[in-house]
């Protein structure tokens, strides 16, 4: 896996604990309207964000819980941990949230671990999860303070979007611009709804093993036998001129005669009655009489 340069875990690790206990911290004042008032997400209410998020961070926490496993684990139990009325989704939220951290505390940085749609290391998960809690907490129109806070949004840049990271610019701007929220005017990098994450250590992988199939080279296909072009099955392979009829399987296979310059070659298993031929189909020479 290729190293890549940006905050470490530990930093992203305690900035998204952080983020995540202000945010909870202000969802539990909040009324039944504020939960149904429409969030800066299109269709999306306010509660239906924060489920969101609960569950995304339940499901990051479950990839990096299994991260030894050799195929992507099931998330389904984790997609649940949104569910239930508003009023208890602050407290789904923090749960979530202490599981993901506490689970990266006990990766290396570098580790590789599941995501639902990428294998990539720890603290690249620890980067996506903060980029979760921190555009999320934007895209809440309730009471409080939306955020998000320059120094969560550098990280988020370092961390998902490093290509794209100017120094030189605001952060929270910066970031809303690239993850298609509030474009910046004459600046690059604005995609809309079509953003996403810039992954700087993917891990690449091979086409799934399909059951029921055995997954050989070309040349390696269950239901014939591969061996070199002149060793194949229903045929004896011996040397050009060495040949003689071979019975393989039902069916007998007869190797043909070679050619000579002087025409066909005679059969050397059929003889003429009353003639002795040699073995390339000449007529014996006369014997001579011995010497008296």
């Amino acid at each position: 896996m290729t190293a890549i340069k940006g905050p470490s875990l530990a930093d992203l690790r305690t900035t998204l604990a952080r983020q995540v206990e202000t945010l909870a911290g202000r969802l539990r004042g909040w009324s039944p309207g504020d939960w149904e008032q429409p969030s800066a997400n299109p269709g999306w209410s306010n509660a239906d964000t924060v489920r969101h998020l609960a569950e995304a961070l339940a499901i990051y926490a479950v990839g990096v819980e299994r991260r030894d496993q050799a195929t992507r684990p099931s998330f389904d139990e984790a997609r649940q941990s949104g569910a239930g009325a508003a009023a208890l989704l602050p407290r789904r939220l923090a749960d979530a949230s202490e599981r993901l951290v506490e689970a990266l505390g006990k990766t290396e940085t570098a580790e590789p671990v599941w995501h639902p749609g990428h294998r990539f290391s720890a603290r690249t998960m620890a980067a996506v999860g903060l980029s979760e809690v921190v555009l999320h907490r934007w895209d809440l129109t309730g009471p409080g303070d939306r955020g998000p806070e320059p120094r969560a949004a550098r990280l988020v840049l370092q961390g998902v979007f490093a290509p794209q990271d100017d120094s030189s610019a605001n952060p929270i701007a910066l970031l809303l611009h690239v993850a298609g929220r509030v474009r910046m005017e004459s600046r690059p990098g604005w995609r809309g709804p079509d953003w996403g994450w810039d992954i700087p250590d993917e891990v690449p992988h091979a086409a799934p093993i399909r059951p029921g199939r055995v997954n050989l080279p070309a040349r390696l296909r269950p239901g014939r036998v591969n061996l070199p072009a002149r060793l194949r099955p229903g045929r004896v392979n011996l040397p050009a001129r060495r040949t003689c009829p071979t019975t393989v399987g039902p069916r007998a296979t007869v190797s043909p005669p070679t050619q000579r310059a002087g025409g066909p070659r005679r059969s050397p298993w059929t003889r003429p009655p009353g003639r002795r031929h040699r073995w390339g189909g000449e007529p014996a020479r006369p014997r001579r009489s011995p010497r008296p």
